[in-house]
């Protein structure tokens, strides 16, 4: 008996075995079609048994990764001041979206085993996707802004400029009128194409023929200089005068290259100065095509009111009185300068037969005594001949100089020798500080 029992007990325990093997199998297959979702990758339908965890990541992934293709789409349908070059960067990074989108979803979609691991797998590729794209958007987003600084380098405007801008009867002083072509940004949506006269255009000019003023509708001819002659008046010779150069170029106060200018300036403007005034800029281009750019202004004139003619005599009189307070600091600095001091005198040496005798030579010594001693240093002592009265039979010799200068005075030696007789000599002297 006791060996059946023991082989019923068997029997028994791998039936339950059995049993708990077979409601495993169930559990795992309701779990199975429970998190089973139909997939759409390029159109193309595909049923697989993913967890759902999968399935929501990816998702999100391709969200974004839609977003942003959808942001550079957009971008691309802009406007923007974009060449051919940036335009191929986005369609290459459109396409790199995609194979990005495709790399994500076969990486993530294929197979229905080691979910654990292509949750993984997926992450990183995710991850890295994002990064290089986010480096490609930087890239794009630097090579736009280049764009922009390069198309900032390019262009050509004309501008006129007045101070003041109107004339006020009797009371304006100046009227300074400058025309200058600068080099600027292009116009929004300038296809490049320049017409004959044009204010402001989108090509770089090569280099300025000439500019013209006129004034009021009978065009009178104000101004005008071109690249053979320097700027020219054509009228109000008493009043007006002008500078200008067709080659220049520098960074004006707007930060823009002025590339040629014209300005005249009136001194004491009237009536006739006010009205319309034109500038016409003739250049040629980088083609070789000439351009024209025109632009106009207006100066009016007013009369003085009562308020004018009370601020201008205010001016006035704060303008003398300071030319009175510059009167007089220049009177005051004059009267503490001291004029250099300064002497001057004659010397009389005589006969030479008064003189003292040294061998065949004659001589007498002079001395002079300033009138007041100077204090700074010593003086600079100038001597002179200014009379002399000697025998007419024999040979002329004299000599005169300057000894012992100080503060106080000094010496002078007059000579003659041999045969020489001198009657009289008178010599002039000067000192002064050096």
């Amino acid at each position: 008996m006791e060996p059946q029992q023991k082989k019923k007990k068997k029997k028994k325990k791998k039936k339950k075995k059995k049993k708990k093997k077979k409601k495993k199998k169930k559990k795992k297959k309701k779990k199975n079609t429970n998190n089973s979702s139909n997939i759409n990758i390029n159109n193309n339908t595909t049923t697989t048994t993913i967890p759902e965890k999968i399935y929501i990541a990816n998702t999100d992934s391709r969200v974004r990764l839609v977003a942003a293709r959808n942001t550079l789409e957009s971008v691309w349908r802009e406007p923007v001041h974009a060449n051919l070059t940036l335009k191929a960067v986005l369609a290459a990074a459109m396409l790199t979206l995609e194979s990005f989108w495709g790399r994500v979803v076969l990486a993530c979609y294929t197979g229905t085993t080691k979910h654990r691991l292509c949750l993984q797998q997926a992450h990183h590729r995710r991850q890295r996707n994002f990064t290089i794209m986010a480096l490609m958007l930087k890239f794009i987003f630097v090579l736009g802004c280049l764009d922009y600084l390069f198309g900032l380098c390019t262009g050509a405007r004309i501008a006129l400029r007045m101070t003041p801008d109107f004339l006020t009867k009797d009371i304006t002083k100046t009227l300074t009128l400058r025309c200058s072509l600068y080099d600027t940004a292009p116009v929004d949506g300038s296809n490049g194409t320049i017409t004959r006269r044009d204010a402001q255009v989108a090509e770089n000019v090569k280099y300025v023929t000439s500019i013209l003023v006129t004034r009021n509708t009978d065009y009178e001819r104000v101004a005008m200089i071109d690249d053979r002659s320097g700027a020219k008046v054509q009228t109000d010779l008493d009043s007006l005068t002008v500078r200008g150069d067709v080659t220049h170029s520098h960074a004006s106060s707007t930060l823009l290259s002025e590339r040629a200018y014209l300005e005249m300036v009136w001194t004491r403007p009237g009536d006739n100065q006010s009205g319309g005034y034109t500038c016409e800029i003739n250049a040629v281009n980088e083609q070789g095509h000439a351009v024209t750019f025109i632009t106009s202004a207006e100066i009016g004139l007013v009369s003085a009111t009562d308020q004018d003619m009370l601020d201008e005599l205010k001016r006035l009189e704060a303008e003398d009185m300071d030319m009175k307070s510059q009167l007089n600091a220049l009177e005051a600095s004059l009267a503490s300068l001291q004029p250099p001091h300064a002497e001057q005198g004659t010397v009389v040496c005589g006969d030479s037969n008064n003189w003292h005798p040294n061998g065949n030579s004659r001589y007498i010594y002079k001395d002079i005594r300033f009138r007041r001693p100077y204090t700074t240093a010593s003086p600079v002592v100038s001597l002179g001949l200014d009379t002399l009265d000697a025998h007419r039979n024999s040979n002329l010799r004299f000599h005169a100089a300057v000894l012992n200068v100080n503060k106080q005075g000094f010496r002078v030696q007059c000579e003659t020798w041999d045969d020489s007789h001198v009657y009289d000599m008178n010599l002039k002297w000067t000192s002064v500080v050096a």
